[in-house]
């Protein structure tokens, strides 16, 4: 009889032995990540408006970094000028290339969206376009002259 006990004993302890692969000829092997959305801006510091006769301009690079469709968007303008003054102004944001328009806005009360988002991933130096026209005076009044808005980027729906 106790032969019998040692062989089931020793049967028992080999069932139990845990293994963390098995030995096989061919099988699937893989990994995955999952990306969410992202899109980077790095915006100037403020700029210095030169002015030309009754218009005052400004430029900056805007560089950009997204990895989807990527709609742009300005709030509305902060506009400052002396009394006397009468004076209206727009942002213009353009991609790397110069000439396609992200997002404008001439607006004090309003925010803009770009008309057509930027499509897939890409980064380049995108150029930011600030302008203030004095509609009724000659010159611009004596005084301090400010625009701002907040610029923005978002995955396009």
């Amino acid at each position: 009889m106790r032969r019998l006990f040692i062989g089931i004993a020793a049967a028992s302890a080999a069932a139990v032995i845990p293994s963390a692969s098995l030995a096989v000829t061919s099988g699937q092997v893989s990994a995955s990540l999952t990306v969410g959305y992202s899109c980077d801006l790095s915006l100037p510091g403020n700029q210095t408006l030169v002015a030309s006769g009754t218009t005052a301009s400004a430029t900056a690079s805007v560089p950009y970094i997204q990895n989807g469709n990527t709609l742009y968007g300005l709030s509305s303008l902060t506009l400052n000028s002396p009394a006397g003054s009468d004076v209206t102004g727009s942002i213009t944001l353009f991609a790397a290339d110069g000439t396609t328009e992200l997002v404008t806005n001439s607006s004090l009360s309003a925010s803009a969206n770009g008309v057509a988002p930027l499509g897939g991933s890409q980064s380049g130096d995108g150029q930011i376009s600030f302008i203030v026209q004095e509609n009724t005076q000659s010159a611009f009044v004596e005084g301090s002259y400010s625009i701002a808005a907040t610029l923005s980027c978002e995955e396009a729906q």
